[in-house]
C-alpha cells in the first residue's frame, strides 16, 4: 500500500520519498518509478535525510503506511508545522509508550492526523452523504485509469504464483 501511495502522490505532482527498512522494497519502489527511496532502518539518518531535504522543516505530508505505532509517533516527528500526518496503515498492537510527546507536537505545531479507512466512504455519490469528496466508484475508476494507462506500475510487486 505504501507503494501505491507513494506513486500516486508522485504522479499528482509530489516530491516523494519512500522510506523502507526492506532493501528489497528500496528496489521494488525505485523500479515502480519512486526517484527517492531511503533505507528507515536509523531513525537518525531518515531523520536527517527529510530535514536536510526540506531545510529543516519538514515534510509537508508524510503517510504512514504499515501501522505500527511507533512509526506513526516518527512521522509526526518528521511533520512540518501545519503539515499533515495520513495514516494508511491501521495500527493493531499495543504500544507500550509516552504518547504526550506526540500529542505535544501535533499540537504545538498544528499537525492534521487523518485516517484514511476507505470503507467508510459511500460506493457512490449520495446527496445527503457529508462529505463526499470520494466514493469507492470514483476512486476504483481512477486506479483503472492509472493502471491502464501504465501511470501506476505494478510489474515490478507481482511475487510468484502458486498453484491451485
Amino acid at each position: 500500500m505504501g507503494n501505491f501511495a507513494a506513486q500516486l502522490f508522485q504522479l499528482a505532482g509530489a516530491d516523494v520519498m519512500g522510506a523502507e527498512i526492506v532493501d528489497f522494497r528500496l528496489q521494488r519502489a525505485k523500479q515502480c518509478g519512486i526517484r527517492r527511496t531511503v533505507n528507515s532502518r536509523k531513525w537518525d539518518d531518515l531523520k536527517k535525510t527529510v530535514m536536510d531535504r526540506t531545510d529543516g522543516k519538514g515534510a509537508q505530508i508524510v503517510i504512514e503506511a504499515i501501522g505500527f505505532s511507533p512509526v506513526i509517533a516518527q512521522a509526526v516527528q518528521l511533520t512540518r508545522s501545519f503539515g499533515e500526518v495520513i495514516l494508511l496503515g491501521t495500527p493493531r498492537g499495543k504500544a507500550m509508550m509516552d504518547v504526550t510527546p506526540v500529542f505535544q507536537t501535533i499540537h504545538l505545531k498544528h499537525i492534521t492526523v487523518k485516517g484514511a479507512f476507505e470503507w467508510l466512504w459511500s460506493v457512490t455519490e449520495e446527496p445527503f452523504y457529508y462529505p463526499c469528496r470520494h466514493t469507492k466508484l470514483n476512486n476504483m475508476k481512477q486506479t483503472f485509469s492509472l493502471l491502464k494507462s501504465g501511470a501506476l506500475v505494478t510489474e515490478p510487486l507481482l511475487t510468484p504464483h502458486l498453484s491451485t
